[in-house]
């Protein structure tokens, strides 16, 4: 069940779509309408991807956790509208949910209930190659706040918690 040709080509001028965000939101939404693809096997696959892309770009990544995470937001353009908070030992991600450019709900018209954002896996695995540092997810740590924002939380894994 994908959007009508007017509702997508509506999504492209208030998202400001390219061609490759429309590919990777339908896909991610067909593979999950086909019963290919659930959030578990995403999140790892994504995790995977993540430290791929620190692994292809790390000359020019920066170490630290908010300017990395704000050079994936703007390398993959991400959305019009996203910022990264540190909250204590979180790192927080803040994309607003109406531009966002990858959404396989907004974008790739995925009715299924339930998650299926790539980005709290391309995150995690993407911070931990270019900090060092192990990242947990919290509960709760992906929600849309009132103000609809789509919050990403990691956590800093304690010395002791570390592997």
């Amino acid at each position: 069940n994908y959007f009508c040709m007017s509702e997508i080509s509506e999504e492209v001028k208030i998202r400001d779509l390219k061609p490759y965000n429309v590919l990777v939101a339908c896909f991610l939404a067909g593979f999950r309408e086909n019963g290919v693809l659930n959030f578990g096997i995403l999140r790892g696959v994504a995790e995977n991807t993540g430290r791929k892309i620190y692994e292809a770009y790390s000359d020019g990544v920066p170490k630290d956790p908010k300017s990395a995470a704000e050079w994936l937001l703007a390398k993959l353009e991400i959305s019009k509208d996203s910022h990264v908070v540190i909250d204590g030992s979180n790192v927080r991600i803040r994309i607003k949910s109406r531009f966002c450019r990858y959404c396989p709900k907004g974008v790739g018209g995925l009715e299924l209930p339930g998650v299926l954002c790539p980005f709290p896996g391309l995150f995690k695995g993407f911070l931990e190659g270019a900090t060092g540092i192990e990242l947990a997810y919290p509960q709760n740590g992906l929600y849309r706040d009132e103000e609809k924002y789509c919050n990403i939380i990691l956590s800093f894994k304690e010395p002791s918690e570390q592997k």
